[in-house]
């Protein structure tokens, strides 16, 4: 079964898209859209894009939204969702899928970003250094 779902694409503007459903209530996988050469995980409630896989990675996608199931209630509203943990979790279970996380520009997603790039290339020269 798929569903269609509307998310904000900038300046105002929407765009409906197909969206497959996946193990984990409260997240989609769809096409990009207008682009579609890429496939997303969406958080329903928001609109929000978690990850991103090539266009080959539609199993991957799916398997990065099954390693969500128990990170957070995705049938929560976005502000249920602002918590570091949770967004850790997520940027760990997308990447080990082979994805992309999209994190918000300026938002507490970018930042937990940063700060896991950071700290896993602390560890890396750590690594190297013993």
């Amino acid at each position: 079964m798929t569903d269609r779902i509307t998310f904000s694409i900038g300046a105002g503007g929407t765009m409906t898209v197909t969206a497959y459903p996946t193990v984990t209530p409260g997240l989609v996988v769809h096409d990009q859209g207008l682009f579609g050469d890429k496939w997303r995980i969406t958080h329903q409630a928001s609109g929000g894009h978690l990850g991103e896989f090539d266009e080959d990675d539609y199993q991957q996608a799916q398997d990065a939204a099954a390693a969500l199931k128990d990170v957070a209630d995705w049938t929560a509203g976005p502000t249920a969702l602002q918590d570091e943990t949770v967004i850790w979790k997520a940027i760990d279970a997308i990447e080990a899928a082979g994805g992309r996380f999209l994190p918000r520009e300026g938002g507490l997603g970018e930042k937990v970003a940063t700060e896991r790039r950071a700290h896993l290339a602390a560890k890396t020269k750590e690594s190297a250094a013993s």
